[in-house]
């Protein structure tokens, strides 16, 4: 096993257990997500790509082991022992909590129509306020002002001019994926099909039903092109470095929503 073999198993385990810890038993995997993958979901797209963390090299075959079913990587010249297991994270009929960048804020900030769930933060009162969970992939929020009434904040307009003293009047940041809690989360899905595949293999029909057909979905400058460039650009923009497109591999998942 190599040394990179090694990390990604030991990450895999923490995020194991990070999932435990959340409430997530042994059909759920949390998975977190980009904005575009975020807002492709929302859109309905009906494919999810994964990096495969275990690398498979350039002269190896990935096949299906009919008699275990089971996928197995290894050399045409290796002994049937040299052949080693895949063992996707995410198999058939495991519920996907997507994970994604998340803040609690005060209602006032929460503009008509934008995607909110209740919070389990907010001011005490009397009369008390509940927060708001809101997702960054919908956009950013703006900051607010202090009052002294109900409901003890108002949000900043466009172009405020007034001074933001308190440091709560500022503060417009967001919390990690990987921080969020299953409460919070707002996609689920389930996996009916996982198979590996090479990433730059990836066809048009495929990479449309991974909502990178979708003009909202492309980034600036992308508009108009095909499906699969477009996933190209978003692949190699999140995972270029450590998976790169001409060579990594990745876990290609249908999922469709949790009953």
């Amino acid at each position: 096993m190599t040394r990179a073999t090694k990390a990604d198993l030991r990450q895999e385990i923490a995020e194991l257990r990070h999932d435990q810890a959340k409430g997530a038993n042994a059909m759920t995997r949390c998975l977190n997500l980009r904005a575009w993958q975020v807002r492709a979901l929302q859109a309905g797209a009906t494919q999810i790509r994964v990096p495969m963390r275990e690398p498979v090299l350039d002269h190896e075959r990935v096949i299906w082991d009919e008699h275990r079913s089971v996928w197995v990587v290894g050399g045409l010249r290796d002994s049937e022992n040299a052949w080693r297991d895949l063992r996707c994270p995410y198999p058939p009929g495991t519920v996907i909590v997507g994970r994604e960048t998340w803040q609690q804020v005060h209602p006032c900030v929460v503009d008509e129509g934008r995607c909110s769930i209740p919070g389990q933060a907010g001011i005490p009162g009397p009369p008390p306020v509940q927060y708001r969970v809101i997702y960054r992939a919908d956009g950013e929020y703006r900051p607010v002002h202090f009052t002294q009434a109900f409901p003890y904040r108002e949000s900043c307009p466009l172009n405020c001019t007034l001074e933001h003293n308190h440091p709560e009047e500022r503060y417009t940041s967001w919390n990690a994926s990987v921080h969020m809690p299953l409460w919070a989360a707002r996609i689920r899905r389930t996996v009916t099909t996982a198979r590996p595949q090479r990433v730059c293999e990836i066809s048009e029909a495929d990479a449309r039903a991974c909502g990178t057909g979708n003009a909202d979905i492309a980034p600036p400058g992308w508009r108009g092109y095909a499906a699969a460039e477009v996933f190209r650009e978003l692949w190699t923009a999140d995972y270029g470095t450590r998976y790169p497109w001409g060579s990594a591999w990745c876990w290609a998942l249908t999922a469709g929503d949790a009953q």
